[in-house]
């Protein structure tokens, strides 16, 4: 017998709940997403999260993001090609400032008649620049490393004794070879500007009671200026007046220059100029009269004569002196022409004494050897100063004194210079202990100077390096790449002692060696250099 089963809800409710649909793109509220559905949708996520994977892969080059207005890149060939912006490296090429690696930046804001690029040598402070005005580039300048250009004068507080990259501006000479943008820049000159020029000592006056900072009141001298307070001023009026108290007034005197007999510092007293007025007389014919009058400029007049009157007793003639208060007195209290009084006033303090004036000639100097380049200059200009200062303070040296101390300076800055313009361009290649043989440099030495530095063998150890003899060639740059590179003799001097009688003498014998350098330029020998090993070898 079957058996009949009720459902709990009537069918009439069911009918209108919501019943399973596989679209997935239908809105109603009366149906739900089916399995199908669900799985649809869930294939279409996964498809696009795999589009987006694919779009927003992580990129190496600014390209893989879209970006072909600025790049970042190692380059070669030509520089002049170079007009995108970005940064780029260049371990060669043509146009470059100089041989080596550069790092090149290119700036244009998308412009192509307006393109600038910035060289930075690779490993190093050199800074050049350049621009392209969209026919031609410019020649590379040097920026100096630092935004300064070479030869701008700038100045610091007198404190700052040796800025980096200046030397002082004190009009004297640098060498060439030294620094060789600097020459360039003024012109193929090695003259610096002289800008130690001082305003002290100079007069002027001034129209105000309040006098500027700097001036004195010129009559204030005596009891104003010291050693101390003013030491330049000083050294200028003892140096002059050899006192102080020597120093003339001006009071209220009128200023005039020198010349016709007068010399500075003279004064003198009012005075008229000597002359003579017209004089009637009745005196005139005769010839005693020469010796008073110019008969030349004589006038007769008749009315001072009478036909029938004459005085010829010459006892009671003469001439009288009218008294300063009398009514026949005329003029003022003094002599003078037209006046404005004024202050007049004397420069005590320099203008610039706060400051010193430097020129930038370089950006860092680096040397193989132990001497900087810009310090030995600027100490060498320091030592100059400082003998002229004891020289202007020292009032008992005799002219010849102070010219042989001048030259002595000056030879030693001569001679310092000359050792700047070895040292300053040095670079050592090798260093070791050979007496022969094959030596391998680091650097190419054509058109250069080699520069070896010998030591006996006798009485030194390996690790000794005193009397060291250098000894220096030129490596002609035509046999680059030529067989058989190129051959240098040269000679050493040694002194030989011997006895002679009892007595020790001494004399030199030349000896020679021969250095070959391959026609790479990085390899030489040395050959029949007996008794000596080479310790050292630069180039520059």
């Amino acid at each position: 017998m079957a058996t009949e089963y009720k459902l709990p809800v009537d069918y009439n409710s069911l009918k209108n709940k919501p019943l399973p649909n596989s679209a997935v793109d239908d809105e109603s509220d009366t149906k739900f997403a089916s399995s199908a559905a669900v799985k649809t949708a869930y294939d279409k996520a996964t498809e696009a999260k795999e589009a987006a994977s694919a779009k927003q892969s992580p990129a190496t080059t600014l390209a893989g993001y879209g970006i072909g207005n600025f790049k970042v890149e190692q380059g070669q060939g030509d520089a002049n090609g170079y007009k995108t912006d970005g940064n780029y490296y260049l371990a060669s090429g043509q146009n470059l400032p100089e041989n080596g690696e550069w790092h090149i930046e290119v700036v244009s804001g998308g412009a192509t008649n307006a393109v600038r690029q910035i060289a930075r040598k690779a490993n190093d402070n050199k800074i050049k620049t350049r621009f392209f005005n969209g026919s031609n580039w410019s020649e590379w300048k040097d920026a100096g490393g630092d935004g300064v250009p070479i030869g701008a004068v700038v100045s610091f507080p007198r404190s700052v004794t040796n800025p980096v990259g200046f030397l002082r501006a004190d009009g004297l000479t640098f060498s060439q070879q030294s620094f060789p943008d600097l020459y360039r820049t003024l012109g193929d000159s090695n003259q610096l500007p002289d800008l130690t020029r001082s305003d002290v000592g100079m007069t002027a006056y001034f129209a105000v009671d309040n006098i500027p900072t700097g001036w004195i009141a010129f009559d204030s001298i005596r009891s104003t200026v010291t050693q101390q307070n003013y030491p330049e001023l000083y050294r200028h009026l003892v140096g002059k007046y050899g006192s102080l108290s020597n120093v003339p007034l001006a009071e209220d005197r009128f200023i005039r220059n020198t010349g016709n007999g007068l010399n500075i510092g003279q004064t003198q007293s009012d005075e008229i100029k000597k002359h003579v007025h017209k004089v009637r007389t009745h005196w005139v014919n005769s010839s005693d009269s020469n010796v008073f009058y110019d008969k030349t400029k004589t006038v007769i007049d008749s009315r001072l004569r009478s036909a029938t009157v004459t005085d010829d007793n010459l006892g009671d003639n003469g001439f009288m002196h009218p008294l300063l208060d009398s009514p026949m007195a005329t003029g003022g209290a003094e002599t003078r022409p037209r006046a404005i009084a004024l202050k007049l006033c004397i420069k005590a303090k320099n203008t610039f004494d706060d400051v010193q004036f430097w020129v930038k000639a370089f950006g860092v100097v680096e040397n193989a050897g132990i001497l900087d380049a810009g310090t030995l200059v600027q100490n060498m200009q320091a030592l100059s100063a400082r003998v002229e200062q004891k020289i202007k303070e020292n009032k008992q040296s005799t002219l010849l004194e102070i010219n042989n101390a001048k030259a002595d300076i000056n030879q030693k800055f001569l001679q310092a210079q000359e050792s700047l313009s070895q040292i300053s361009t040095l670079k050592t290649v090798w260093q070791g202990n050979v007496s022969s043989g094959r030596i391998d440099i680091s650097e190419k030495c054509f058109g250069k100077t080699l520069i070896l530095y010998l030591q006996s063998s006798e009485s030194h150890s390996l690790d000794d390096n005193n009397n060291i003899e250098p000894v220096s060639f030129e490596v002609g740059a035509e046999i680059e790449g030529k067989r058989g590179g190129g051959v240098y003799f040269s000679s050493i001097r040694q002194v030989i002692p011997h006895n002679s009688g009892g007595t020790r003498v001494y004399h030199v014998e030349v000896k020679k060696f021969a250095v070959t350098v391959d026609r790479n330029g990085t390899t030489i020998h040395i050959e029949e250099l007996a008794g000596r090993f080479v310790k050292r070898i630069d180039i520059r």
